[in-house]
């Protein structure tokens, strides 16, 4: 189904604005045109990613362009000058399917668009798909995947079927109890539940209901999203769930026992459930998982296209073709006469309905994702699939997506351990350390809403499924193995300035979990590229935890003994800064003992190191005398010290400039054996 505006548009091959508001667009959605539905939905999105929700875009352009197959195009929208659009892949068709005239379907778009050109007409097609993501008919859907998965995906099926949670909700009666799963013989699977909490208060599990939920929990005092679960459950025949504000003791106390006794089992509670269900699309359990959808709005979709002459001439060059500004000359071509019959698909709704949901924001539900064996995913319009196996969508044209993996790490035949998770299906390397790196980055870059409790914990699962794979020790959110060398970290450049030094204390400052910042090795090829290797030795590591159970949890100090060079160094207040073309706003300062690198009079006459801070530290140190210890020959911690001679604080990086080689100037660094906090 398609309004009276998007089939002419179609038809002509014609590019330029397409409706004239927003409100035309909203109301060509409502009425179930599949483009204008797929384009609000990619607008809100945007919207709310720039917390806009009041300013739509001015103006949204439609344009042409070919696909390297000569038998598709595509039909792309941008939104006013921002760098975001939808594509629709225009796939053409040898023979008309049968149903609609499709001449007389146009010829009423001919007479609508003068009058209302968001006007939909129902030609006598039955919608293909539900109007809501709860309809009995998606959750059966989703029942096949289940089973299919369960019958012939070997990889995803290997769960502890002994273990189950200290708690869970039994679903097998009218009204869902509590039960304690000591006290009870289970047999049969349970699922999971990932959600946002939001800000608001609403029902969860306490010291003073636990007699009372294990009786009966009344469905009237549970929020939206808790209901849905429990009906898709339910539907499933899955009889157990498991949600964490339900089956973990909720309290205010500073040490809550109940709290972290799951937290040492988390990976294992992910890891053996049957299903995780992700409700991505809501901000707070009040929003529920279900969504509305207008009718053919998922359907298949076919018209007539405006067919163009492709000139392989003007094609920009590979790797910019589609980029707006490249796509410009290439896209103003001629429209052959004669129009094509096309099935129109839109891109994969994934990152909207997924990855850009409130529920991927957060930092918790890393782990909950990366663990579970399968998952079924609420988003904004449908229903998504994804196991260790295959993705699927609903309403997708396209194929099931397979992942060929039979777990989440896998050996390859060189011996090296190679991570090929369907969460970060762009990053293939060779070294589960830069892997490492590439999950704590990700996990980074979501948020926490108390990172001075949660800010290890929430990644400990994930931690120690990584560690029993690399037979290396974890340490506080390093592994021993990767030392000195990931002591080089810094946080992600467009993070420093929106992520100031927690006020209070969460991991040791030589760890990346001590700041809220997505965090990144400069020199993460040291150790493999450089054959003399580090200078610097690490000779102890003492932490105290919070729960000495849990040494991948909470932190409450850590200590880092090393051996090495160090020399005090000042940054000033008037110090100099320049821009290495990257967008990094380096500082310099000197190290006495060092000449200049530059002759006098020069830019950088005197400084002759580079200084990264961890965060724009600049304002409180400046002028005060910190030290840089060299992990390498050229590189290494700033650090200032705490008050206790030999104890320091990691507060950046600082890197030798160009000339300034240790072999020339050793005497400038002594040998100290030192303590970093």
């Amino acid at each position: 189904m398609l309004c009276a505006l998007c089939i002419t548009t179609l038809r002509s091959g014609c590019d330029g604005q397409h409706h004239k508001t927003f409100s035309d667009l909203q109301n060509a959605a409502k009425s179930g045109c599949k483009i204008c539905w797929e384009v609000e939905q990619r607008v809100r999105v945007i919207m709310k990613k720039f917390a806009t929700p009041d300013s739509p875009p001015s103006k949204i352009n439609c344009q042409f362009a070919w696909e390297y197959s000569d038998r598709s195009q595509q039909m792309v929208f941008k939104f006013d000058e921002l760098d975001y659009g939808v594509y629709f892949t225009l796939s053409a068709l040898k023979d008309k399917k049968a149903g609609d005239d499709i001449h007389e379907v146009i010829s009423k778009a001919k007479q609508d668009i003068e009058i209302d050109p968001s006007k939909v007409r129902d030609h006598g097609k039955k919608p293909e798909f539900a109007t809501s993501t709860g309809d009995p008919a998606v959750i059966e859907m989703a029942k096949k995947w289940l089973t299919s998965c369960q019958k012939d995906h070997k990889g995803c099926g290997i769960i502890n079927p002994n273990f189950y949670p200290k708690r869970l909700l039994d679903l097998s009666h009218d009204v869902p109890s509590l039960i304690e799963t000591r006290h009870h013989k289970l047999r049969d699977h349970y699922a999971t539940l990932s959600h946002c909490w939001g800000r608001n208060e609403f029902f969860t599990l306490t010291k003073n209901n636990l007699d009372d939920l294990i009786v009966g929990i009344p469905l009237e005092k549970l929020p939206k999203s808790f209901q849905n679960a429990i009906t898709i459950c339910k539907r499933l025949e899955i009889p157990y769930l498991w949600i964490d504000s339900l089956c973990i003791i909720q309290s205010n106390e500073k040490v809550n026992e109940d709290w972290l006794e799951h937290a040492r089992t988390m990976s294992d509670i992910y890891k053996n459930c049957l299903l995780n269900i992700a409700i991505d699309r809501a901000s707070n359990p009040f929003e529920g998982a279900f969504a509305e959808r207008p009718p053919g709005a998922l359907g298949s979709c076919f018209a007539l296209v405006g067919r163009r002459r492709r000139d392989r001439d003007m094609r920009p060059k590979l790797g910019d073709w589609r980029t707006w500004k490249c796509c410009k000359n290439w896209l103003n071509l001629s429209v052959e006469k004669n129009p094509v019959y096309c099935q129109i698909s839109g891109e994969c709704d994934w990152i909207d309905s997924v990855g850009e949901m409130p529920l991927s924001s957060r930092a918790w539900v890393f782990q909950e994702r990366f663990l579970s064996p399968r998952a079924l995913h609420f988003g904004t319009d449908r229903i998504f699939w994804e196991c260790r196996s295959i993705t699927r969508s609903e309403g997708s044209v396209a194929k099931d997506q397979k992942i060929n993996e039979s777990s989440i790490f896998e050996t390859s035949e060189k011996g090296m351990i190679t991570h090929k998770s369907r969460r970060f299906p762009y990053f293939q390397y060779e070294c589960l350390r830069n892997e490492w790196l590439i999950l704590v980055g990700n996990y980074n870059s979501r948020i926490l809403t108390m990172p001075e409790k949660d800010k290890l914990i929430a990644f400990a699962a994930v931690a120690q499924e990584v560690e029993k794979r690399r037979e290396d020790e974890y340490v506080a959110g390093l592994f021993k193995g990767d030392l000195p060398y990931d002591l080089i970290w810094t946080p992600s450049l467009h993070k420093t300035l929106e992520c100031p030094r927690p006020a209070k204390y969460q991991a040791p400052s030589w760890s990346w979990a001590c700041l809220n910042a997505g965090a990144f090795s400069t020199r993460s090829d040291w150790k493999w590229s450089h054959p003399e290797g580090a200078i610097s030795e690490i000779l102890g590591i003492n932490i105290k935890y919070v729960d000495e159970k849990n040494r991948y949890g909470m932190v409450e100090s850590g200590t880092l003994h090393i051996k090495g060079r160090i020399a005090p160094c000042t940054w000033n207040k008037n110090e100099v800064r320049h821009d290495d073309g990257r967008g990094t706003d380096w500082i310099t300062a000197r190290v006495p003992g060092i000449p200049p690198t530059q002759p006098p009079g020069t830019e950088f006459e005197g400084p002759n190191i580079e200084i990264l801070p961890d965060v724009e530290e600049d304002k409180v140190f400046s002028g005060r005398e910190c030290a840089l210890f060299l992990i390498t020959p050229d590189e290494g911690l700033l650090l200032v010290g705490t008050g206790p001679k030999d104890v320091y604080r990691k507060i950046g990086l600082g890197f030798l400039r160009q000339g300034c080689t240790l072999e020339r100037y050793a005497e400038a660094f002594q040998e100290r054996t030192i303590e970093i906090i």
